[in-house]
């Protein structure tokens, strides 16, 4: 696996929840509808990870999350933006569907925007000078770049993105060119792909998909409706064994003992959707600690 990867991938999870406050984990939504954010997922993408969490909600998933509630007494204590005393202040769906890609240009995150115009006033009035550049208009989209970070906030009618460019990318008009591609009124999406329209056809909740051969976990799809995290993978070799649900948590770099196999699994190597849950949010805090005042 790509060394990068972890970090990357957590990064902009940690970036989405710390920068803007919102606490996407808290699932009370009163919207029920399929996310428009895999719109924006050019057919050049490496992989893109789907946590949805409005479909989710609808599950009512029975059991412990010890890690929902840790999550919640952690979020406030981070060393970030004061929270908005109302989540409409930011003009970010506080409950939005989560989605991370990567491409040729760099890595991702999308989030819902609700107003365009109050994400934009937050972005030019609450945030420290000191963190950002002023905003450009650039007619498809709204972005500014960090003054001291090789990061940048994209927004429009209902996504806002962060973007952090590859090395070989860097910054300026190279960079910028990943931002184009994304709000491109031409754009085609991932969500074309065939393969792609099918597993979301299926109802699944959590999507993850990669290129064959890239160096990532095996595509696959996660649905909880049913009480078990149900697993469906894809591009697996004839003949090998199923993965084991673990390995996506090991991946990003949480440890498990024997115990804890026995434990979060049962005898057919299946574990229950809020223990899927639950590890979901710990490997999340997590990385999330060093970020407290």
């Amino acid at each position: 696996m790509d060394k990068g990867f972890r970090r990357r991938f957590i990064a902009l999870g940690i970036l989405s929840l710390v920068t803007c406050g919102i606490v996407w984990v808290y699932l009370h939504f009163n919207q029920h509808a399929r996310s428009r954010l895999t719109l924006l997922v050019p057919e050049n993408a490496h992989w893109f990870w789907h946590f949805q969490t409005r479909q989710i909600e609808d599950r009512r998933i029975q059991g412990a999350i010890p890690y929902y509630d840790s999550l919640a007494t952690l979020v406030p204590t981070l060393g970030a933006l004061s929270p908005a005393s109302d989540r409409g202040e930011y003009g970010v769906d506080g409950h939005s569907d989560m989605l991370i890609f990567a491409n040729d240009f760099g890595w991702y995150a999308l989030l819902s925007v609700t107003s365009e115009p109050r994400l934009k006033a937050y972005i030019e009035t609450k945030i420290p000078k000191e963190m950002l550049n002023p905003v450009k208009d650039e007619g498809t989209y709204f972005y500014t770049h960090g003054r001291n970070r090789n990061i940048y906030l994209a927004f429009k009618h209902k996504a806002l993105v962060f973007y952090v460019p590859s090395d070989t990318v860097s910054a300026g008009e190279k960079a910028l060119q990943g931002l184009k591609l994304i709000f491109d009124p031409k754009l085609k999406p991932m969500i074309g792909n065939t393969q792609i329209q099918k597993i979301y056809d299926a109802g699944n909740d959590v999507v993850f998909w990669a290129r064959p051969n890239v160096g990532f976990p095996l595509t696959h799809a996660v649905n909880l409706s049913q009480g078990m995290a149900e697993f469906t993978w894809y591009g697996q070799a004839k003949g090998s064994s199923t993965p084991s649900p673990l390995m996506l948590f090991s991946a990003a770099g949480e440890k498990f003992s024997a115990s804890d196999v026995s434990a979060y699994l049962d005898t057919k190597n299946q574990m229950k959707s809020s223990v899927y849950l639950n590890l979901t949010f710990r490997t999340i805090y997590h990385y999330l600690i060093p970020f407290r005042k």
